[in-house]
């Protein structure tokens, strides 16, 4: 998920909850965990969160706001100039690069898609059951045409696997799974006040029709080599909007050693893996 601008977050939920670009701040401000952002800086950037939360003074929040954070000090300029209002706040959004605002709604569906593979894995285990998507590639046929939804007599046919199974990143055109899964992904779109129209948005150049992602997903060409009898070089290749620091973190049991990681450079990867998308 895409590091949370804290600031921002508050500056945007004061729009109308129609849009939602405003339930990924709102969501993303509950659950996101700011691993990658250091203590200093997090502190600082709670900061400006709180003040404007307690004062909703945009000027007083620009000033306390890091000049690294340009793209917050973007949307705060605007909305000093345009007023703290709706439409104050339509064009603060419009202030940022589209593909920026492309990977705040991208965030929502990923937050999304998370949560749904959570509640699946849950629900179901790793067996494949009635109702599960999966994907029958054409090039005669639209993305929407290719997701089928399997048969109990399917399901238990032995064919597919859950390495088969897919979840939707939600979309205009979002097929629901024919299961309790679906009930899951309503109700939490339903949480945020959206529905698969809110994915439409014509005012801020935007259309999201949605994709789909394998609930599981293997590295590719992997190799490894022990280089001085403690530290461990691999290779490997990952899909699209597959993460290395999740493969690493399996691989370890989540004990493996970091380095600090520079915000610009999460912010550039982050945006890759949106237009990879």
């Amino acid at each position: 998920v895409h590091t949370m601008y804290v600031c921002v977050c508050v500056c945007v939920r004061a729009c109308v909850r129609a849009c939602v670009c405003v339930q990924v701040y709102t969501c993303m401000v509950q659950v996101f965990t700011w691993e990658h952002i250091h203590a200093c800086f997090l502190r600082v950037l709670y900061a400006c969160f709180s003040y404007f939360q307690s004062t909703h003074d945009v000027s007083g929040t620009l000033e306390r706001m890091p000049p690294s954070r340009r793209r917050e000090g973007y949307i705060l300029r605007a909305l000093r100039r345009h007023g703290f209002t709706e439409t104050g706040c339509q064009h603060s959004l419009m202030s940022i690069p589209h593909s920026l605002r492309l990977l705040y709604v991208h965030s929502l569906s990923s937050l999304l898609w998370n949560h749904l593979v959570s509640h699946r894995l849950q629900e179901y285990g790793e067996r494949v059951v009635e109702g599960d998507l999966i994907l029958r590639p054409s090039q005669e046929k639209t993305l929407r045409e290719c997701v089928h939804v399997l048969t109990s007599l399917e399901a238990s046919s032995g064919h597919y696997s859950i390495g088969d199974v897919v979840l939707p990143m939600v979309g205009t055109g979002t097929v629901f799974p024919g299961n309790r899964t679906a009930e899951k992904l309503q109700q939490m779109l339903s949480e945020l006040g959206l529905t698969l129209d809110s994915f439409r948005l014509s005012h801020f150049g935007m259309h999201i029709a949605g994709s789909y992602r394998k609930m599981v997903a293997c590295p590719r060409h992997m190799t490894w080599e022990w280089l001085d009898g403690r530290s461990l070089r691999l290779h490997f290749t990952l899909n699209p909007s597959c993460y290395a620091t999740m493969l690493l973190g399996e691989l370890s049991g989540g004990g493996v050693a970091t380095h600090t990681v520079d915000q610009s450079d999460v912010d550039e990867e982050a945006e890759d893996n949106s237009q990879s998308d």
